[in-house]
């Protein structure tokens, strides 16, 4: 999945908003960062997996990338494999 997807996915659910960083990172917005909130994303995902099992991840994928799988099936296929 592109960074720019599970970074909306990750905003969707507020997650920059609950990214530690400094006060001087934060200033600048860094926790909202593409490449930051998608890290911090996927850590969710490898969490939720390793303490509620596959099933509720597999649910929580389904209610947080709903809509773009959605889109992604709607879409003639592409080069781009992502």
């Amino acid at each position: 999945i592109r960074r720019e997807t599970l970074a909306a996915a990750g905003r969707s659910i507020g997650l920059p908003d609950l990214i530690a960083v400094g006060q001087g990172e934060r200033k600048e917005r860094r926790n909202y960062r593409d490449s930051v909130v998608a890290d911090a994303f996927e850590a969710v995902l490898a969490a939720l997996y390793l303490d509620k099992g596959e099933e509720a991840l597999y649910a929580f994928l389904r209610e947080t990338l709903a809509e773009t799988l959605a889109e992604v099936v709607a879409t003639p296929p592409t080069d781009d494999p992502k």
